[in-house]
């Protein structure tokens, strides 16, 4: 009989949140918006000398990278979800996802996130976690669409990428 009662409980608790992340978006005066957009990003990686495993030089790598995202603005605060895979079948490359918060300001959004850096399956010690930092600038081009601008340092790895940002 409790386990009925909160059974009941549980699912009238998910239909309350459903209704309240429904309408909240009106009443905090929020925006739903997603970001579709490629680019490059660098990445240093280490290559062994002949001869010799344990020295190795860094070497610059610039690849193809995604970006798509999913966030929400309150006001002028923005947060927003990103994934950032790269678009190679080099080893160790950068691929980001994470969580970012910024404040808009005009066109511009000065953000800060923590950042997952997924590299590599075969060695789990070269995927590193940290603080990333990003500025972006929107222009809009119509009602429905607005085009973004926006470079970002995470994990090592300087990305400039461009796209759609589409508001809902």
């Amino acid at each position: 009989m409790i386990l009925g009662i909160l059974n009941a409980i549980y699912f009238m608790m998910k239909k309350v949140i459903f209704v309240i992340l429904l309408i909240s978006p009106r009443i905090l005066h929020a925006q739903l918006f997603v970001n579709l957009g490629a680019g490059a990003a660098t990445f240093q990686q280490k290559i062994p000398l002949t001869g010799e495993a344990t020295h190795v030089l860094p070497s610059q790598l610039v690849v193809p990278v995604l970006k798509m995202s999913a966030g929400l603005q309150i006001r002028h605060f923005v947060m927003e979800a990103e994934l950032r895979p790269t678009l190679t079948r080099q080893s160790n490359s950068p691929n980001n996802f994470g969580v970012k918060a910024g404040y808009r300001i005009n066109h511009f959004i000065p953000a800060i996130g923590y950042y997952y850096n997924y590299c590599n399956s075969d060695n789990p010690g070269n995927n590193t976690a940290g603080i990333g930092y990003s500025l972006q600038y929107i222009r809009q081009i119509n009602r429905k669409t607005d085009l973004y601008l926006e470079a970002a340092y995470m994990n090592n790895s300087a990305q400039l990428t461009a796209g759609f940002h589409i508001p809902f």
